[in-house]
């Protein structure tokens, strides 16, 4: 609302204040403060991996899994996840795990380098085009603001798009600098070249390039229309474009992600969509509504201040008359950057992290004019006011977001240290990690395990190894104490994906089970391969590839209750993941095979029971809820789904 005032002020004598524009001025900041922006922007992106504790978080596990599986063998695989985003931060991290064995450096390198370049390019690129003031202040912003520095300190494929989206302002404005008609062939095929390369970054490149190629049309219609420039600039889309195409093709069904995540898919409430929609604005200024996946943390990403430069910035381009058109542009892909997250059917801050550049560059420009009211002595203290007030408020909001990602990961960081210990007193073991229903936490700890874990590395000798562990829930240990008398199990708080805490054995490895364990081994890897399977799925081809691998496991488990427990269970997970009520008398066989000819575990006959009941089987559900007490006869989760079971029967007396 002061924003607002202000410029309805401010624009009764707009024709004083603007000289700024077409300033000559050099070296209006002197080059120490342009250094001391980039260095305190380097540091505040390096908080997150020395402040807070090293631990993989949320799909940033995904990037790790993918990248243990390039580690034992290299596929040039393009596309990845069901969201079949490009291979670029995947590989990056896979070779950093090959030279380094450090998975956390592997990890968080990678995003360190990425958002200095963002940085750099940034400052790079506004140097170049931008009067000083302008360019210094979206320099400072970029550095320092709070938006730019969250979501590229995560290992999300997406903290790629921004700096090639800055190539791409890069080479289209000393386009029009030039003149299309003056611009070499060359240079203009590179511009195309450039735009192609957008499908390494992020699955929303396409606005990008579009919103380019829009620009460039008008570029060179106003020019004088000739086919010298569209066919150069659809060559070098074209030459590096070509790739991703036959990538595109070979995948089977490229693009059916978009369909599945699009506002019009139908299975998500249209209040809930409308929600979101409207929130992909909403979030930037003010907050939100709807449940937001990576959203900021306390109000919008743009603290007060800089969302009340962004609204005198976009006062300033629609009522500047004298503003050069080319910066006019700016409205353009502001717009067309939002339009992957409004027609989406969810809140997902990557989706629109292309529309970071030109809100910042509208905030700096919101700044700008706001300086250029005041007398020239004060503009050094305004300015020094405006970043010490913005970064007052951003980095309290910065820090109690890692703060708040990180500490729910402490009990899997506890299971961690206790397995690194024992790894540096006795050298590599074997981390069986692949046996339980998977959940972040378990995923996380496969990589974390992965440097001195030689039942997956292949740079030890698991034969060489005296200890293993697992985790396994605790109504296992009985069965399996029969079999590993030595064995210390530890309580853990994790807690698996069926909501059961998980228990930690620690096994010493004598020469009468090593035979044993290989076969542990080679089931560990196969379950790895399947939940890799699993993770890139994305249509139906991938889909039934998936499903008849885990339709065939190894011959080697018969025999063995707990391999055939966890197949049968890890089996139960896939199909729930694809669809319970499609795959629900599957789930049941699977289950039911578990219990059958796996340990009959009372967590197993309790999802049993918990299955039947969806479908209203009383009489099948009582005996499966009977069974798990006999194990574990004061399971509160067990007793309550009893008295469940009981109100259900007298509401529908007829069981099925």
């Amino acid at each position: 609302m002061a924003a607002f005032l202000w410029m309805k002020h401010q624009g009764k004598r707009q024709h004083e204040n603007h000289g700024w524009w077409n300033s000559k001025e050099k070296d209006t900041y002197p080059p120490w403060a342009w250094v001391l922006l980039i260095v305190i922007g380097f540091f505040l992106r390096s908080l997150r991996f020395w402040a807070f504790p090293q631990w993989p978080l949320f799909d940033e596990s995904s990037i790790l899994q993918f990248a243990l599986e390039l580690n034992r063998h290299w596929d040039w695989k393009f596309f990845y996840t069901d969201g079949q985003i490009p291979p670029l931060l995947i590989w990056a991290t896979a070779i950093l795990l090959k030279i380094s064995q450090n998975s956390f450096f592997a990890l968080e390198f990678p995003v360190f380098f990425i958002s200095c370049l963002t940085l750099l390019a940034g400052f790079g690129t506004a140097r170049r085009f931008l009067p000083e003031k302008w360019a210094y202040l979206l320099t400072a912003f970029l550095a320092l603001a709070y938006w730019p520095i969250y979501l590229q300190s995560l290992s999300i494929q997406a903290i790629c798009l921004p700096v090639w989206e800055i190539g791409v302002f890069f080479f289209l404005v000393e386009t029009f600098k030039k003149g299309w008609k003056k611009s070499s062939g060359l240079w203009i095929w590179m511009l195309g070249v450039w735009l192609g390369l957008g499908y390494w970054t992020y699955t929303s490149w396409p606005v990008v390039t579009l919103a380019a190629l829009i620009i460039s049309a008008v570029g060179i219609k106003q020019s004088g229309w000739n086919f010298r420039a569209p066919l150069l600039l659809g060559c070098g889309l074209f030459t590096t474009g070509f790739y991703f195409i036959i990538a595109a093709l070979q995948s089977g069904g490229y693009g059916t992600h978009l369909i599945g995540y699009s506002a019009f898919h139908g299975w998500i409430p249209a209040k809930q969509v409308l929600f979101s929609s409207l929130d992909y604005v909403n979030f930037i200024f003010w907050g939100y509504w709807s449940e937001g996946i990576y959203a900021p943390l306390h109000g919008g990403f743009l603290n007060p201040l800089m969302a009340a430069f962004f609204w005198i910035g976009l006062w300033e381009v629609f009522n500047q008359k004298t503003l050069s058109p080319w910066k006019r542009w700016i409205i353009l892909p502001l717009l067309l950057f939002l339009l992957p997250g409004i027609l989406s059917q969810s809140l997902q801050s990557y989706r629109v992290i292309q529309v970071i550049i030109p809100i910042l560059g509208l905030c700096a420009l919101g700044a700008c004019r706001l300086l250029a009211s005041l007398p020239g002595r004060a503009r050094p203290i305004a300015i020094s006011l405006i970043l010490l007030v913005s970064l007052a408020w951003d980095i309290p909001r910065l820090t109690e977001t890692w703060a708040v990602f990180t500490n729910p990961t402490a009990p899997i960081r506890m299971v961690y240290e206790t397995l690194k210990n024992i790894a540096q007193n006795q050298g590599p073991g074997l981390c069986f990690t692949q046996f339980k229903v998977h959940q972040q936490t378990e995923e996380n700890l496969e990589s974390a395990v992965y440097p001195f874990n030689a039942a997956e590395n292949p740079r030890w000798v698991y034969h060489n190894s005296h200890w293993a562990a697992l985790l396994v829930h605790g109504d296992e240990i009985p069965f399996l104490r029969k079999d590993f008398s030595g064995a210390q199990w530890l309580r853990t708080p994790v807690i698996s994906g069926s909501d059961d805490q998980l228990t930690m054995g620690v096994f010493p490895i004598t020469a009468c089970e090593g035979p044993r364990f290989e076969k542990w081994i080679a089931m560990n890897l196969w379950l790895q391969k399947g939940d890799w399977e699993y993770r890139n799925v994305s249509n139906t081809q991938s889909y039934q590839e998936a499903l008849q691998y885990w339709l065939n496991p190894p011959n080697f488990m018969k025999g063995d209750k707990f391999l055939e427990t966890c197949y049968w269970e890890r089996l139960t997970e896939f199909y729930y993941e694809r669809g319970y009520e499609t795959h629900y008398e599957l789930q049941l066989d699977a289950l039911k095979h578990a219990v059958a000819d796996g340990y009959p575990a009372p967590h197993l006959y309790y999802d049993l029971g918990c299955l039947l009941l969806r479908r209203k089987n009383f009489t099948g559900s009582r005996k499966a809820f009977e069974n798990a007490l006999r194990g574990d006869p004061h399971n509160p989760d067990v007793n309550y789904a009893l008295s469940v079971l009981k109100k259900m029967e007298k509401n529908h007396p007829v069981s099925n």
